[in-house]
């Protein structure tokens, strides 16, 4: 479908992506830099709210997506749009409040993950216990484990905003995704776009991907999951491999396996 009227965007958000965030510190709530980051978070975030209203959405969801997703500025954000603070507990975590209404998925934000060298802030959802997840042989990130999220819902996945590193990725597994890269890793460091210069790109990008025929940029689930989730400690190797249909491969790294991506979800959730 192309954007309309009845238009429902929801947008999941993490911090890591933003422009000029390339330390811990710059995103943990209470280090001296998290609030500035949060307040180009938000900036980031309003530009592309802003842009949807213009092309006819009807209601935006916004997914506070970072650690205790309480960093959005609910005040900057304009009528029209609703804000999930805080976690559900549920397996959709950076996705709660996704479902088959939503015409549109857009991430902002987003980072390259575990086993990247695209980031200084390279993980996927755990950076303190997780090495490495893959779904198929392939290293998964944040990205490809929410974007088949919203395959499962059917929505199309239609524009990102992060690191060149994810934006690439995105196009691999979404060819006619709108990528907007606002920053590149260098090692312990990143090149990042200037505040003004990002929000002038993201505004560019989100009004080509809310003009286009979403459909083009719809993602197709795997009709079967080999998942192998790689923990830094074997403790939590060993931990999870007494939950239901999970095995240990070595003593890192766990497998499971199943034909329903829900079952990936809940296992990851609990394990």
């Amino acid at each position: 479908m192309v954007a309309s009227k009845d238009m429902k965007l929801f947008l999941s958000v993490d911090l890591e992506g933003v422009t000029g965030v390339n330390a811990w510190e710059d995103v943990r709530k209470g280090t001296a830099d998290h609030d500035y980051f949060r307040r180009q978070m938000t900036k980031e975030v309003l530009v592309i709210c802003e842009t949807a209203l213009s092309k006819g959405a009807t209601e935006v969801l916004v997914k506070d997506a970072h650690a205790t997703a309480r960093n959005l500025l609910m005040d900057e954000l304009p009528r029209g749009v609703k804000l999930f603070s805080g976690w559900a507990r549920d397996p959709y975590v950076m996705m709660s409040g996704l479902d088959k209404s939503f015409s549109a998925v857009m991430f902002s934000g987003y980072h390259s993950g575990a086993f990247f060298a695209d980031s200084p802030l390279a993980h996927t959802m755990s950076s303190e216990n997780v090495f490495y997840f893959k779904i198929n042989d392939q290293y998964a990130s944040e990205f490809v484990l929410n974007s088949y999220i919203a395959a499962y819902h059917g929505v199309p996945v239609i524009g990102i905003v992060g690191d060149e590193g994810i934006c690439r990725q995105a196009r691999e597994y979404i060819p006619n995704i709108v990528t907007m890269p606002v920053k590149k890793g260098e090692g312990n460091g990143v090149i990042s776009l200037g505040r003004d210069e990002a929000l002038d790109l993201i505004r560019r990008g989100a009004e080509k991907a809310l003009s286009m025929d979403f459909s083009q940029c719809k993602l197709e689930l795997p009709k079967h999951f080999r998942c192998e989730l790689c923990f830094r400690n074997h403790v939590l190797a060993h931990r999870a491999s007494f939950y239901p249909g999970v095995k240990l491969l070595n003593p890192h790294t766990v497998l499971w396996e199943t034909d329903d991506f829900y079952e990936v979800l809940r296992t990851y959730f609990f394990i």
